[in-house]
């Protein structure tokens, strides 16, 4: 119930003019710092991944490398934020947690800098650069305003290592499906010798020098319903040495899954993570290619009982859910990707599928 007084006058707002200027808050940050903050985002994702990629596969113990580096391993924000388990991120690896001063520190080690040197400046330059980049990160990451040329010297670091990136990301897919001359492949041998007891799968393994393409087809020829394809890359700054190439650092396997029978359903990509989850820990990346298809990568210095192990792994289950009904969108498996931790790749990630017939700008300036 409301009573009415009769004989009052309703209140009045004075509206603000057009014209009047409307007061700036002086404790907003400018948009230089913005962008700072945006390709300084872009420049620190690079690096933790090109350690991440390039220490896995040199070394078994890949994080001995970071050890010598890093005076916290794991480093103690990690286990803060870990320790907020209702406000967690996909963010599982330690290497997220790594600092910008410490990636370059890692990058620019002696006994680290040859898996590196073919993307970045000659050292001493980079060296110079980084300097720069570290005052520069720290002014944004600290609140303090920027210098005028902070941001074009962020940018122009980002133009003179914008081929490095991408010559990363375009050699480490480059895949290889036929082996040098005087070299075997165990993993090979292996799905040879079981593949007659994988009814419904075809496999497209990595074949001797020369001799092309290598199938194992499934005894029912008519009707497979997964294709498994066996494929290797080697890192830049690898030298292999016969007689094969497992156990080799800098060899990576790449297998790839795909559902052959897409009337009957796709991929149920959800479904083969979530059963594969014990030989995750051996896998550089799990890439969500497509609706169809997924690939695995596994380096070759973890040894042969490893590799094989890990790929029959995701064969198996692959197979059980190659004619699963399951969301279809590339933009369903970005979602998924993201409810994952750093090593399951999205579909639009460079990682997954950028090639040496793509140029492009690894930065957005």
């Amino acid at each position: 119930m409301s009573i009415k007084k009769s004989g009052t006058k309703k209140a009045t707002t004075k509206k603000a003019s057009k014209s009047e200027p409307r007061m700036r808050n002086p404790l907003r940050p400018p948009s230089t710092i913005q962008k700072l903050y945006d390709v300084l985002w872009q420049l620190e994702a690079w690096l933790r991944e090109m350690v991440y990629v390039e220490l896995r596969t040199r070394d078994a113990a890949w994080e001995t490398a970071i050890k010598k580096r890093v005076k916290n391993w794991p480093p103690r924000s990690q286990t803060n934020d870990k320790a907020y388990w209702h406000m967690s991120t996909r963010h599982q690896s330690a290497v997220s947690y790594l600092t910008t001063g410490e990636l370059f520190d890692i990058i620019c080690d002696d006994e680290n800098w040859n898996l590196f040197e073919d993307y970045f400046p000659k050292k001493a330059l980079f060296l110079a650069k980084i300097d720069e980049i570290k005052q520069i990160r720290n002014r944004v990451a600290h609140f303090r305003a920027p210098h005028d040329n902070d941001l074009d010297r962020v940018r122009l670091l980002l133009k003179d290592i914008d081929t490095g990136i991408w010559k990363f990301c375009t050699s480490y897919n480059e895949q290889l499906g036929s082996l040098p001359k005087g070299f075997s492949d165990p993993a090979t041998r292996y799905f040879a010798k079981t593949h007659p007891v994988r009814a419904v799968v075809e496999m497209n393994v990595i074949a001797d020098s020369g001799h092309g393409e290598h199938w194992l087809y499934a005894r029912d020829r008519l009707n497979p319903s997964l294709g498994v394809f066996l494929r290797y890359s080697v890192r830049n700054w690898a030298t292999l040495t016969p007689p094969s190439i497992m156990g080799h650092a800098g060899v990576i396997y790449r297998v790839s899954f795909m559902a052959l029978r897409a009337g009957d359903g796709s991929l149920a990509h959800e479904h083969v993570l979530q059963e594969t989850q014990s030989v995750h820990k051996n896998c550089t990346h799990i890439a969500l290619s497509g609706p169809r298809s997924m690939e695995v990568s596994v380096p070759a210095i973890v040894g042969e009982d490893t590799v094989t192990k890990t790929i029959e792994r995701f064969v198996e289950v692959c197979s059980k859910y190659a004619r699963f009904p399951s969301p279809t969108s590339r933009s369903w498996l970005a979602t998924l990707a993201n409810r994952w931790p750093e090593y399951v790749l999205p579909p639009s990630h460079p990682l997954g599928f950028l090639t040496d017939d793509m140029p492009c700008n690894m930065f957005v300036l």
